[in-house]
């Protein structure tokens, strides 16, 4: 995967790599990009993917739908991570010795 990375830092790599490649004349269809980006995801990802591939077919989805509802998702991921694990603030109580001597 692209361990915890976002949905929107992988389509910007994404497209530069197709850009580049496309300088050399090499060009990848909307299709292949769709594929490649949703082969790119992580296990946690699974489900969504299977979801987009079972009940949208990823190919007559346009690219910019596909990132929104991708963004929607990871958008909800984090949402439901950060119930289930709060930030817990550690705080530490001192005690001052003071020698007598």
């Amino acid at each position: 995967m692209l361990s915890n990375e976002s949905i929107t830092n992988t389509f910007t790599r994404m497209t530069t790599i197709t850009n580049n490649l496309d300088a050399l004349s090499r060009t990848y269809t909307n299709i292949d990009i769709k594929s490649k980006i949703l082969r790119s995801l992580s296990k946690t990802w699974e489900t969504k993917v299977m979801t987009i591939c079972k009940a949208k077919d990823p190919i007559k989805i346009p690219l910019e739908k596909l990132i929104v509802s991708l963004m929607t998702n990871e958008i909800t991921m984090d949402e439901q991570e950060r119930e289930v694990n709060p930030k817990k603030i550690l705080a530490f109580k001192t005690i001052h010795y003071v020698d007598s001597e």
